[in-house]
């Protein structure tokens, strides 16, 4: 009967690549845990943006569309200037005028109503690109773990095999001597 090898060269493989898939699961796992530190702030900030906008406060409406606002205002005061130097005086130019006007006031509500009926779309939509990267990275960190342990169990149980193995050589070999000793005894002396 021969003496089962263990083949260190296998387990130390083995030992190796657990070792390696745990070390690139607490590397992703602290890129997904850095990843979503990073995208807080900034997703906190547009929550809170939105929510002031999703609130309707027309404060928060007017600073939002401040920008727009002002741009409707020049491209109406330019096309006033323009009516008021082509158009002769009297009623034509008078109505031309208060269309102007009337085209502003439309152009700012329908910018203010946009900006309200949007912020519930984009508030739920607040994910946030890195706290998604975040997570992605956590969870390929969890599944390189998970990989890792699995090879530690592999080990584990190889480890177990082989001193089930040497444990049958040895009791074989115990066993083998018995008998032998056992028939020496039991032969009829000369």
């Amino acid at each position: 009967m021969s003496k089962p090898t263990s083949n260190k060269a296998d387990t130390k493989a083995i030992q190796q690549v657990a070792q390696q898939q745990l070390a690139t699961g607490q590397q992703q796992n602290q890129e997904g845990n850095t990843l979503f530190n990073l995208g807080l702030p900034g997703l906190e900030s547009a929550q809170s943006y939105y929510q002031k906008l999703a609130s309707g406060d027309p404060n928060a409406l007017a600073r939002a569309n401040a920008p727009a606002v002002q741009a409707i205002t020049q491209q109406t005061d330019a096309a006033k200037k323009n009516i008021q130097q082509d158009s002769p005086r009297g009623g034509q130019t008078n109505l031309a005028l208060q269309e102007a006007d009337i085209n502003k006031g439309a152009q700012i509500s329908n910018l203010t109503t946009q900006s309200y009926n949007n912020a519930f779309g984009s508030e739920a939509s607040l994910g946030g690109q890195n706290v998604s990267q975040g997570n992605a990275a956590t969870n390929t960190g969890i599944n390189a773990t998970n990989s890792a342990a699995s090879q530690y169990s592999n080990l584990l149980n190889i480890n177990a095999e082989q001193k089930a193995a040497n444990m049958g050589f040895f009791g074989s070999l115990f066993g083998d001597a018995a008998t032998l000793g056992s028939a020496y005894i039991g032969r009829p002396q000369s």
